[in-house]
């Protein structure tokens, strides 16, 4: 199981997670906290479908969130992203780029950009170069 990665702004909180259980399916989720992380609301799931792991999260300027994770899609390791809305509402996840399934690409990072996010992940091709694609979130 990887940690989880949390990311706040004043009261609001939002905590990403990865979770596969011995005999049990994988999945990304997230929750939010309205008062500062005394209590939080039921989870929504990030990704059921092949997760492998790795989520971050970061609130952009509107309040909504980007989460971030590694997953399986069509046999390949690919960076995936999801925005998330205050009351649960999202935007389908999209691919960012392919990526090196193993430990050796890292775990990918979010910063808010302006209307947008900056993701950054470790490229194991060569000599191991950050790659950055700056989101343009809708």
């Amino acid at each position: 199981m990887n940690g989880p990665s949390v990311t706040a702004r004043g009261p609001q909180v939002a905590v990403a997670w990865f979770t596969k259980l011995r005999g049990e399916k994988a999945q990304v989720s997230l929750t939010f906290s309205t008062d500062g992380g005394t209590t939080y609301g039921l989870p929504f799931v990030v990704d059921e479908s092949e997760p492998i792991g790795r989520p971050d999260v970061e609130f952009l300027a509107d309040g909504s969130v980007v989460v971030v994770w590694i997953a399986t899609v069509d046999g390949a390791a690919a960076l995936r992203a999801r925005r998330f809305f205050p009351g649960g509402s999202s935007q389908a996840a999209i691919t960012v780029a392919e990526v090196d399934p193993s430990r050796g690409s890292g775990f990918p990072t979010l910063a808010a950009v302006g209307d947008g996010a900056l993701v950054t992940w470790t490229d194991t091709e060569g000599e191991g170069r950050v790659r950055a694609v700056v989101l343009e979130l809708e």
